[in-house]
Formats: C-alpha cells, structure tokens, sequence
C-alpha cells in the first residue's frame, strides 16, 4: 500500500508539474509517517509485553486460598451481569491488545529491504527527470532527503530482529535444560559407551530449523545470515554455561571418587584394562553433542566457524577430551 501511493504520485494521470514540490513532500511525509507507525508498532509490542509479565508475576504471587474464598465467589456471581455487559469493550482491548506475530514481523522486514531499493530506483526513474525538466538546480538534495526517511526506517530494523531472535531462543533454550540429565543416564547405569546425538538437541534444533523453512523465501542470504548467527550465539552462551557446570561437577565427582579409592586401597585392574569410566561416558556424551550442534547448524545455512561463541564450544569440547582418563 505504501509502494502503491509513492509511486501514484507520479503516475502521468496523477502527477501535476506545476506541483512536483508537493509531491515531492507528499513523498517524503508518507515515508516519515510510515516510520511513525514502525515505532508505534513496537513501543505497543513492548508495553504488552511488558504488561503480560506483570500480570503473571500478579497471578503467581496471588494466594490460592483468596481465589476459592467464598467471598469471592459470591462477589463474581453477584458482578456477572456487570462483565456480561461490558464483553463488547473487553473484546474491543483484548483485539488491540493481540501480539505481532513472528511472520508479521519476518514479511514487514522484508518489504523494508524491498522498499529501501525501489525508492532509489523511483528516484532515478520518476522522480530525477521531472526535476530536470525544470530546471531544478539540485536534484540531488531530494534524493538525500528520500534517502534519510528510508535510512530512519530500516533503523528499525534491529529492534524488530531482536524480537524475533529472543523469540526463537526462547523456543530452543528450553531443552538446553536436559543436558543437567547427562550424568544420571551414564553415572552407574553400565551404559554403553555413547555413539549418537541427545535426544534433547532435536528440540533445540526445531524451532529455528521450522522458522527457517516457513520464511525462507522472505529471507535474504544476508538476513539469514545476522539472524542465525544472533540465535547460535544466543544458543552457545546458554549451551557453554549448562555444560560447562556438569564438566565441572564431573570431574569433582571424579577426583572425590579417585580420592576415596585410593585411601581404601581399591584395586584399579579395571581402569587399567581400558574399561571406560561413567565419568567418560559423560564427557564422551557432551563431546557429541557439541559437534552434532555445530553440525545441525552449519546445516540450516550458518558458516559456525565465523560465528560468535563457536570457539567457546570448541574449548570446552578440547577441555573435555583432555580431562578423559579411560583408554578407548
């Protein structure tokens, strides 16, 4: 619709010569106007955002026996004319109060880059020779101007990725929880020496991998790029603080165990005969699950080894496989 009006204005059927500098501000008014409507977008998303934090922390703060007392059972009963009544406005509040979804925002980027490209070429091809027809002395200037109004819009931009991002990293994160579960699975259990992937990284995985697939046509080579490179990073933060506290408290485990044997004088032909140790198994565990990570990244598109925060898996993957004492 935006597109539609920019270029309407100089339509041959539209546009009037003798009032080009209206129309060049027309112009520049709808693009500004589209700017205020950006930010308002977003300052609406963050205050509901910011409201819904509000009433749940209100909701789990509030004790239960309040919400079962009888007074106020009765209270709702004797008010339920007065909600009936009212339905029409809360409705109303309830519609204008729904989220921006992350497709919405995904296609609304995408027309900024798409807009930020034609409103160089209308100038050249509309706009420019209409100023030279008469006589305009700086046509230049109108371009700079256009050119300002669609840089303070894909400043915008950011802002509505860094949505999306924390969206989509609230999604994976949750299973990063499941790694804390690696040692109880390996810790004196006689499992096999572990060969595959957690089940736990399928859901990491999947969130972004359906984001990706659902906008892939909407997406750039570049947007793809800063948006998978912002999640990874996001994502490997999280992933090096959980695994690197079960490393650690696997090696105390380790040490304290190797402590106590030693002043009981237990025999070590086990350890000696090459039979891998749970805490291994663990180490092991976590080995496979950072390269089947970088792995299922690199997969969706993102070059891993330029990305922020691949180094510091790599050195707790390295720190692992040096910690390791079995003989496989």
């Amino acid at each position: 619709m935006l597109w539609r009006c920019l270029v309407q204005c100089w339509d041959e059927e539209i546009y009037l010569q003798a009032l080009l500098h209206r129309f060049v501000k027309l112009n520049i008014q709808l693009l500004s106007r589209f700017k205020t409507w950006l930010d308002e977008i977003y300052q609406e998303e963050v205050s509901r955002k910011t409201e819904t934090m509000s009433d749940t922390k209100q909701r789990s703060s509030t004790p239960d026996r309040l919400r079962n007392s009888p007074s106020t059972d009765a209270s709702a009963r004797s008010t339920s004319p007065v909600f009936k009544a009212s339905s029409s406005s809360t409705t109303e509040t309830s519609v204008q109060q729904q989220p921006i979804t992350l497709g919405q925002i995904v296609t609304l980027m995408a027309d900024i880059e798409n807009l930020s490209q034609k409103v160089s070429q209308m100038f050249d091809f509309h706009i420019k020779p209409k100023l030279v027809i008469i006589g305009f002395e700086k046509p230049e200037s109108v371009e700079e101007s256009l050119t300002a109004c669609v840089s303070a819009i894909c400043e915008c931009c950011p802002r509505f990725w860094a949505m999306v991002t924390e969206d989509i990293v609230k999604q994976c994160s949750g299973f990063l929880t499941q790694v804390n579960d690696i040692p109880r699975l390996y810790r004196r259990t006689n499992k096999e020496v572990p060969s595959k992937p957690s089940a736990y990284l399928a859901g990491v995985i999947k969130p972004l991998s359906r984001f990706c697939e659902e906008h892939t046509s909407l997406l750039s080579e570049q947007q793809k790029q800063e948006f998978l490179s912002q999640v990874f990073s996001a994502l490997t933060q999280q992933f090096c603080e959980v695994t690197s506290e079960v490393l650690v408290s696997t090696k105390k485990m380790e040490d304290s165990l190797r402590r106590l044997k030693k002043a009981r004088g237990t025999d070590k032909d086990k350890e000696k005969a090459g039979v891998v140790t749970d805490s291994d198994k663990i180490r092991t565990q976590i080995i496979i699950d950072i390269d089947s990570f970088n792995s299922q990244m690199e997969t969706l598109g993102l070059k891993v080894t330029d990305a922020e925060g691949y180094s510091k898996l790599e050195a707790l993957s390295k720190d692992a496989k040096a910690d390791m004492t079995s003989v496989s």
